[in-house]
């Protein structure tokens, strides 16, 4: 049995963690200034923006535990006082020893 789920949690590649999201809105120079914002005052958490019509989202980090999240939250919050922190997907590395 121990094998089986060994076998299964080894196919996945998606686990469900949490993210910062910094930026939410329709408007994309809103979106691209607020991603060089955070590049320049948090370079160590790497923002990404994506867009699923009709919104932009500006989000950092990745994490597994809302208590992993809290650190940087409290760092974000700093520059973003609307940051959120949400449900996210998070990939899994399993290439790691």
């Amino acid at each position: 049995v121990l094998d089986s789920i060994d076998r299964i949690n080894l196919t996945r590649k998606l686990v469900d963690g949490f993210t910062i999201q910094v930026y939410a809105g329709q408007k994309r120079e809103d979106a691209l200034n607020t991603k060089r914002t955070m590049d320049q005052n948090l370079p160590e958490l790497k923002a990404e923006m994506t867009y699923v019509q009709p919104t932009f989202r500006i989000k950092a980090g990745k994490y597994y535990t809302q208590l992993d999240a809290q650190k940087d939250y409290v760092a974000v919050k700093r520059y973003f006082p609307n940051a959120i922190l949400v449900p996210d997907k998070i990939a899994i590395n399993w290439d790691l020893p």
